[in-house]
This record gives C-alpha cells, structure tokens and sequence, in this order.
C-alpha cells in the first residue's frame, strides 16, 4: 500500500503540474528554457513550449497513476503495472528529446543570426540542459530496473552444504545454520511482515529485512516456507506458484535439516 501512495501521490503532482502547464503557465519549469535571457526567450513560442511539456507531464502523471492502481492491494496486476512502467519511462525519456536544443518551438520569423546572437549571452546553457536531460534519462532508467529487478522472484538453489537465494537481499544459509523448516498455510500478510527495514514493498511483492525477519514472498500467495536459524533472523519465501513453494519445502525437508 505504501509503494500505491507514492506512486498515485506523483501521479497527481504530475498531473497538476502538466495542466498548469498546458494553460500556457509554469515555462519556469521546462529545463534549458528557464535557463535562457529574457532576450533569448522572447525568440520561442512559449506557449507551444508549455503545452508540449503539459502533455508529456499529464502522460508520464497517467501512467504512473496506471502502476498505482496495478499495485492497489494484494493481488498485483502486472500487465497494467508494465503498460504504465512502459509509458512512464518512454514518454519521459523519448518526450525529452525535442527538449534538449528547444528549436522546435522558435517562433517563425526568428533566424539563424538572431539565435546565435541571443545564446552568445548564455555560452553554457547548452551544457547544462544537457546535464539535466541527462540526469532525468538516468532516473527514470533507474526507476525502471528498480521496479523490474525488484519484481522478479528469487532463484533458491539447495546445494550439498546451504542454501543460496539469488537476486535481491540474496544470502546463503548453511544447512548447519538451520534448526527448522515448517510450510505455514498462511500468505505473508498472514503472517505478518512487520515493518520494514530495508528492503522492497510493491504491491504484493515484499522482498528484503522486515521486522518479522528476512523475506522474500509473494504476500498474496500461500503457503509460505518458514525457515528458522539459530543464530540469525528467520526467512520467510513464498512464489507466486504455490506448488512451487510446496516443492521446495519437499526438497528442504528430504535433506533431514532440522
């Protein structure tokens, strides 16, 4: 529920911000252009400026808006989750690129001279918008492999001496670190994640240290395997197949553990 907050809570601010702009208001907020001279501005349509930022504002707002209501409550939607992933990052990225020299919105009758003469005045803007295009392509890029890598359900390999979870917040027990394994006929919620510590929450997807010890679960989805050490805090895993849960409990238990 939280990641749901944040992302319908950007959604909105997006979207406030996409219609300020679409009124032709808010130029202040368009990287390169709030960087220019007064002199230099007066060579730009303005208002085409900001209704092309609205737009892709209102655009990138809807998807992420798309992703909240995908990751509401347990059961997660991935599709929708995806479509709006998708049009987040390809809006934000593909949308900035007639952003980063701006000509597409100089006025008619400005020529080649007069743009010239006007960004002599400002000789590092050009470098500085394109630090900032570049710093927002590498966010939303960020974003994107967060939510796709964080997403994804661990890979747990049971060798000769311990145990090994890939992917994120991966670790590996040794058998001897083990005193027991119980298959609880609850999901994660169930049970109780607690608070979180460090790790990943979106949606039914909980990966990471919580309160109730290291998780890596579906919380929709039961049963969930406990596995609790002597020494440490106890694992919870739970896939999104529960016969695939049942099957590596199965596989924990023929090595007599516990």
């Amino acid at each position: 529920m939280t990641g749901t907050i944040i992302l319908v809570g950007c959604a909105v601010l997006t979207g406030i911000m996409g219609l300020f702009l679409l009124n032709g208001k808010g130029a202040w907020m368009v990287s390169g252009y709030n960087a220019m001279s007064a002199k230099e501005q007066a060579l730009y349509d303005e208002l085409a400026l900001c209704r092309y930022a609205g737009k892709m504002m209102i655009a990138m707002g809807a998807g992420m808006a798309l992703m909240g209501v995908a990751t509401f409550d347990d059961e997660f939607r991935a599709v929708p989750f995806y479509i709006g992933l998708a049009v987040t990052v390809v809006v934000g990225i593909g949308g900035s690129i007639p952003m980063f020299t701006l000509k597409r919105f100089l006025k008619p009758h400005v020529t080649a001279g007069e743009l010239v003469a006007a960004q002599a005045a400002r000789p590092r803007s050009k470098l500085r918008t394109m630090l900032i295009i570049a710093v927002t392509a590498v966010t939303l890029a960020g974003m994107a492999v967060l939510f796709v890598m964080g997403e994804r359900e661990p890979v747990v390999t049971v060798g000769a001496e311990s145990v090994h979870i890939s992917g994120w917040y991966g670790t590996t027990i040794a058998h001897a670190d083990i005193s027991g394994i119980e298959l609880v006929e609850q999901t994660m919620r169930g049970i109780g994640a607690g608070m979180r510590r460090n790790g990943y929450a979106m949606g039914s997807t909980l990966k990471g240290h919580f309160t109730a010890g290291l998780v890596f679960a579906d919380a929709s989805a039961a049963p969930t395997l406990r596995i609790t050490r002597a020494n440490a805090s106890n694992i919870y895993i739970s896939f999104t197949n529960p016969e695939a849960t049942r099957a590596l409990y199965n596989e924990l238990t023929a090595l007599n553990l516990q």
